[in-house]
This record gives structure tokens, C-alpha cells and sequence, in this order.
């Protein structure tokens, strides 16, 4: 289904650039009728560059022309619009004190700013996903997908669930 195909894609990503000291954390929340789905680790981070020319962009990649990646297709990333979110927020730095957030509309339109912080690298990405089902389907199915996925990732992958219980 659409939550297992873009959860896998999201951690995919996530464990490709996260060293394996780091945790990657993938968590759901409802609120009001919708589902938060984040992801974040603290992998090497993404600039302004990479997310404008690289990560938003169809059929372009960060590991063009690398032989020993998977992935090259620069087709993962936009997997996001399977769930039909209203909005995708990505917020990433490479811990050089800038932090970066793009912010992608439903018309894939997107707007990419500078905002203080940045000490520290890692990326987030965060879908707020108008929910067809009941939550609990939701978080359901994004279990299912890190359980089949990852379950030998040797990074350790975190999953929490938050609900405000006015969902469907």
C-alpha cells in the first residue's frame, strides 16, 4: 500500500546517510482528521543546493555517477505524493550552524528558506497525510512496512505513535 511504499523510501533514504551510530526515528501523530508521519536522523544532512537541484527535482540524484549506489534514479524521494499529502516539510543541516527547510504544496510547488539553528546534522521529513482510514490503519501499515524493511538495519530505528484521538 501507499503508507508502506513511502515509509520504506523515507527510512531507505534516512539509512543510506546516517553513519551507523546514529538513531533514525520514525513516528506518527494524528491530529485533527490528519496523520503526521516524520522521519529524522542524524545522518551527514542535505544544503540548500542538494534540496533545490537534487532532492526536489525528477530523475535527478545526489549519487549520479557513483557505482557502488543504489538508487541513482532520483525517483525515491517524490514516492511522498503516493499518500497525497497537504503539505511535505523537509528541514536538514550539515551541522555548519545553517539549517534549511523546504516546504512542498500539494502542487509540488515548494519554497526553500534559511532558519537558524544548524548546529548539529541530520534531516526530518514531515508528511501531514489527510487520513482515508481509521489512524490506527495508518500507523498499522507504517509498522508492518519498518518491520518487513528494516528489520536488519544495524542502525536502530525508533517508532512512536501519538494520537489526539479526534481522528476518524
Amino acid at each position: 500500500d501507499a503508507v508502506s511504499q513511502v515509509v520504506t523510501n523515507l527510512l531507505s533514504n534516512s539509512l543510506k546517510y546516517a553513519p551507523d551510530r546514529s538513531t533514525v526515528r520514525l513516528s506518527t501523530a494524528s491530529a485533527g482528521g490528519a496523520a503526521r508521519l516524520t522521519v529524522r536522523d542524524d545522518g551527514e544532512g542535505m544544503d540548500q543546493d542538494i534540496l533545490e537541484n537534487q532532492l526536489f527535482v525528477l530523475f535527478r540524484s545526489s549519487k549520479e555517477g557513483l557505482t557502488d549506489k543504489i538508487g541513482k534514479f532520483g525517483v525515491g524521494f517524490v514516492s511522498v505524493f503516493a499518500l497525497a499529502p497537504t503539505e511535505v516539510t523537509v528541514t536538514t543541516s550539515r551541522g555548519s550552524g545553517r539549517s534549511w527547510t523546504g516546504v512542498l504544496a500539494q502542487d509540488h510547488e515548494y519554497s526553500i528558506f534559511e532558519q537558524p539553528g544548524g548546529d548539529s546534522s541530520g534531516t526530518t521529513v514531515t508528511l501531514t497525510v489527510p487520513l482515508q482510514d481509521e489512524f490506527h490503519t495508518f500507523v498499522s501499515n507504517a509498522h508492518a512496512s519498518l518491520v518487513r524493511w528494516c528489520r536488519h538495519s544495524a542502525t536502530p530505528i525508533e517508532f512512536s505513535v501519538q494520537s489526539d484521538d479526534s481522528s476518524p
